[in-house]
């Protein structure tokens, strides 16, 4: 009977402790006004790799597909960030745009490194020197 209590009380504890946690988790924020933000509707569309033109990716409110000479390679959920709140970015980094896609095994948050209307550059965030340059098709 005591082996018992210890128990329950243990997963209580575990339980109380884990609701606490989730409770201190703040909701990102997403860019405001998306997509009728500019910035959004510039992110929004097809673009074309600069290095390899095989390269094509596609931005929609809520979805980023890539191609690779007309074959979909990947399908993954999208967030945009006005000012980076995502739990990938490293403490203490300065508020930037980025978006973030949710990859086959982590989350992968991008740093915008500049946005106009026909050109997207982007780095993945901690492998800046690997940078991406697109343009709108």
């Amino acid at each position: 009977m005591l082996r018992n209590t210890r128990k329950t009380t243990f997963f209580t504890l575990l339980l109380a402790v884990f609701g606490v946690f989730m409770a201190c988790q703040e909701a990102p924020k997403k860019m405001e006004g998306a997509p009728k933000s500019p910035q959004m509707n510039q992110l929004l569309g097809k673009w074309q790799s600069v290095d390899n033109p095989k390269t094509k990716i596609e931005l929609t409110e809520n979805r980023m597909f890539s191609f690779y000479d007309g074959l979909k390679l990947s399908d993954e959920s999208l967030l945009v960030y006005q000012e980076c709140q995502a739990r990938c970015l490293p403490v203490g980094m300065k508020p930037m745009p980025c978006f973030v896609t949710d990859g086959k095994r982590a989350e992968n948050c991008f740093k915008v490194i500049e946005l106009t209307d026909k050109k997207l550059t982007y780095a993945k965030i901690g492998q800046e020197e690997k940078v991406m340059k697109f343009q709108k098709m």
